[in-house]
């Protein structure tokens, strides 16, 4: 799919520019990153998740680098035991 493709070229280094150059068509789940982060802006609740694949695709951050920051997020702790 073009979201799978998408997401390898991303995992692999390739920017936002150098990803639309080799894909035909845009995958739909970038403009639906983008459609995410402005519900949970609207909504002001934290979403790690969303907020991190925004960074990724519309800020220009490292998948390695995102990954760190979103693994230490306080909010991964797992609250089904709190």
């Amino acid at each position: 799919s073009r979201n799978y493709t998408f997401g390898g070229y991303l995992a692999q280094g390739k920017t936002i520019p150098e990803v639309h150059q080799l894909m035909e068509e845009t995958a739909e789940g970038y403009r639906t990153i983008k459609f995410a982060k402005r519900i949970v802006s609207a909504a002001e609740i934290d979403a790690p998740m969303i907020s991190t694949l925004y960074q990724i695709a519309y800020e220009g951050i490292q998948v390695k680098k995102a990954l760190i920051e979103l693994i230490q997020n306080p909010l991964s702790i797992d609250v089904d035991f709190l």
